[in-house]
C-alpha cells in the first residue's frame, strides 16, 4: 500500500513533512514567526500566479511544503524563455519589493522579522537549485541552449552542489552556535527532490512529442536545421532540439553522404519507442 505523502483540498497539496515544521515551531515557541514566514511565501507565490496569469499559463495545483510553497505550472515548457524568466522572477523580486515598503512604512515590533524573513526568501529562492526560482530560470536558460535532457542534467548537477554546499555551511552553523540546523534539513529537502525533478523532466519529455506536432498546427514555425551522424546516440541529437524551434534532422555517415531526415516529432517518438534514429 502507497503512503500518501499529501493531503489534497481541490487544487491545494499540503505536504506531510509541512506539519513536522508546524508542530516543531509550537513546542519552540516562534508559531508567530511561523506564520510570517508562511504568509510571506504565499505572497511570493501569488506573484508568481499573478504572472502565470498574465503570460497566458495556467496553474495546476499549488504545493504547501516544508520550506515554501510552489505552483505548478501548466505546460510552462511550451512558453517562450522570456515569459519563462518573468514567471520564475516574479517571485522573489516582490520579496525585495515587499522587504522595502515594510522597512518604509511599517513601525511594528515584527518590522525586523518581516524585512529579513522576506529577503532571506527572496535570496534562498535564487539558488541555482530546482525546485527553487534560481534553478528553474537555469533549467529554461540549459533547456533553451543544450535542449531538456541535457539542460535538466546540468540544472540537476548544480542541484546536487547546491546542497552539498547548504549541508556542509548548516553543519559547520551548527556546530558553531549548536541550535540552527534549518540549512542541513534544506540540503536534505533538495536532495530528496532530485528523483522527483527527474521524474517530472521524465514526463515533460513525453509532452514534448505531442508539443512537437503542435508547433506545425498553425501552419508554420520557426525552424532548424540538425546533421547528426547515423551513429550519434538518439539522446544526444534530441538535446540539440529547440523548444521554440521546429528541428529537421539530416543523417550522415562517415563520409558526409546523407542516409536519411527526420523530423523532431519522429525523432522523439523513435526515442520513446527503442531508442534509435533509423531502423
Amino acid at each position: 500500500m502507497k503512503i500518501p505523502r499529501h493531503l489534497k483540498f481541490g487544487k491545494l497539496r499540503i505536504h506531510l513533512s509541512s506539519f513536522f515544521l508546524v508542530i516543531l515551531g509550537i513546542f519552540q515557541h516562534f508559531t508567530i514567526e511561523l506564520v510570517i514566514l508562511y504568509a510571506v511565501a504565499i505572497m511570493h507565490e501569488f506573484a508568481h500566479i499573478l504572472a502565470i496569469n498574465r503570460l497566458g499559463a495556467g496553474v495546476n495545483y499549488v504545493e504547501i511544503l516544508p520550506f515554501g510553497v510552489t505552483a505548478d505550472v501548466n505546460d510552462i515548457h511550451k512558453s517562450p524563455l522570456k515569459h519563462k524568466f518573468i514567471i520564475f522572477i516574479s517571485g522573489p523580486l516582490f520579496n525585495f519589493l515587499f522587504a522595502y515598503i515594510i522597512y518604509c512604512v511599517y513601525r511594528g515590533s515584527y518590522r525586523d522579522y518581516l524585512v529579513t524573513s522576506s529577503l532571506v526568501m527572496g535570496i534562498f529562492n535564487l539558488l541555482p537549485a530546482m525546485p527553487l526560482d534560481g534553478g528553474r530560470i537555469l533549467q529554461s536558460l540549459f533547456v533553451h541552449r543544450f535542449g531538456r535532457i541535457k539542460g535538466t542534467k546540468i540544472t540537476l548537477i548544480f542541484t546536487v552542489l547546491t546542497s552539498v554546499i547548504l549541508g556542509v555551511l548548516g553543519t559547520y552553523f551548527l556546530y558553531i552556535a549548536r541550535f540552527n540546523f534549518s540549512m542541513i534539513l534544506i540540503s536534505a529537502f533538495l536532495i530528496a527532490n532530485i528523483t522527483a525533478e527527474q521524474k517530472r523532466s521524465d514526463l515533460i519529455f513525453l509532452k514534448d512529442i505531442l508539443y512537437s506536432k503542435q508547433k506545425l498546427e498553425k501552419g508554420k514555425a520557426k525552424g532548424q536545421l540538425i546533421i547528426a551522424n547515423a551513429k550519434s546516440n538518439p539522446k544526444t541529437i534530441a538535446n540539440m532540439i529547440n523548444s521554440e524551434k521546429y528541428s529537421i534532422i539530416n543523417v550522415v555517415d562517415n563520409n558526409g553522404k546523407l542516409v536519411g531526415t527526420l523530423t523532431e516529432t519522429q525523432l522523439l517518438e523513435g526515442l520513446l519507442r527503442d531508442g534509435k534514429i533509423i531502423d
